[in-house]
């Protein structure tokens, strides 16, 4: 019986094999890096890129996506905000990948892989693997783990040759938050909110390789003096550009007005009532958002937000403003408004050189804080 039972099981593994064979490429294949300009609404201001495998012989047309998200997630919102949002890696049509770009108007190039018959055999076989449903999902980081990063990770992978990407350990002379700058000018609300919501770590000075975070560097600077990985980039859809005039209405000048407004109310209008107004406004939000940057900063898995130094003007603690009434009377309370003071000052004066890269816009907020700072200081002063 046992042995019946083996040739059943034998017999059935020819029809039905329990590991999936690798389709070998013929010496038509080729491979492209394919890089999508940006778009103009939010996911897709950074671009986009992708691989392209193309063999004439094997009808084979497949490009290669790990851009993409289920809004069908479960608890999709909580996830995305948590930074346990899970990407898959995509495979599709060329034709059907470029109808995307066609619609949008966006710009696409492509590149040669200069790849043996055998790295482009171990780059096409790492794709498959990694589209198989056991190996699709990624844990998507903005800056660390994207569509751009896991693209070289797998180049790199089928090529095994360190000389070749050696280049990539250089410097690239700009940070994760000057590089966003350069693609975000056009819209500046939208610059300024992720300014704000970005900590330490984006201002830190990047490797060419980490900086391919953003698919135009990747396409820019895989190759080097020395070592040609791909073609030069050839554009197969020109699209439109998506530069849009930027109004008056700037974080910039909101702010300024805003401050200036409310440091002139105290002296157009004496009413104590309306004082405290504008400054229960004032420190309330400023305490509010510096809890929601604490959020981000302990819990969330966002690497790029941890560490936030806006903390330190956006302080929880001034919320405590609010309660004014049950604190007034301790002497913490005035000694708080002293050293918020001198923090808000020291955050002015060393503008240029502090560790982590504020927005322009909060300069005349952060002076309107040190002001009203320093007049409840005075108060509580003379109170006391």
């Amino acid at each position: 019986m046992k042995n019946i039972f083996v040739l059943l099981i034998s017999t059935l593994s020819i029809f039905y094999p329990t590991q999936v064979e690798a389709t070998l490429l013929s010496d038509k294949a080729e491979i492209y890096l394919l890089t999508c300009a940006p778009g103009p609404d939010l996911y897709s201001a950074f671009g986009h890129t992708a691989l392209w495998v193309t063999d004439k012989d094997l009808k084979t047309d497949y490009v290669y996506n790990y851009g993409v998200f289920d809004f069908d997630t479960p608890n999709f919102y909580s996830k995305f905000t948590l930074g346990k949002l899970m990407y898959k890696v995509d495979r599709e049509a060329f034709n059907r990948f470029m109808r995307t770009y066609l619609y949008e108007k966006r710009s696409v190039y492509r590149q040669k892989l200069i790849l043996s018959k055998d790295e482009k055999q171990e780059l096409f076989d790492l794709l498959e693997a990694n589209y198989q449903p056991e190996n699709r999902y990624y844990l998507y980081d903005f800056l660390y783990i994207n569509c751009s990063t896991k693209i070289i990770e797998k180049i790199e992978e089928s090529i095994n040759d360190p000389k070749r990407f050696s280049h990539l350990s250089n410097e690239s002379g700009l940070t994760f938050r000057q590089y966003l700058h350069k693609y975000l000018s056009s819209s500046p609300w939208v610059e300024f909110g992720i300014d704000l919501a970005l900590g330490h770590p984006a201002d830190k000075q990047t490797t060419l390789r980490e900086s391919m975070f953003l698919p135009d560097n990747l396409m820019m600077n895989i190759n080097s003096k020395d070592h040609q990985i791909t073609s030069s980039p050839e554009i197969i859809y020109e699209g439109d550009s998506f530069d849009f005039p930027v109004g008056w209405l700037t974080p910039f000048n909101v702010l300024l007005f805003v401050s200036l407004l409310f440091l002139l109310i105290p002296f157009v209008w004496k009413n104590k009532k309306i004082v405290k107004f504008v400054d229960g406004l004032v420190f309330g939000i400023t305490g509010f958002f510096g809890l929601v940057l604490l959020f981000l900063w302990f819990g969330t898995d966002h690497q790029s937000m941890k560490t936030n130094l806006n903390v330190l003007w956006a302080m929880p603690f001034n919320l405590i403003f609010l309660f004014r009434s049950k604190f007034s009377k301790m002497s913490f309370f005035k000694f708080y408004w002293l050293g918020y003071t001198l923090l808000l000052i020291i955050i002015l004066i060393s503008w240029r050189f502090f560790p982590q890269e504020f927005h322009i816009a909060l300069f005349p907020f952060i002076a309107l804080l040190a002001v009203r700072s320093w007049v409840n200081f005075r108060v509580e002063s003379l109170n006391g």
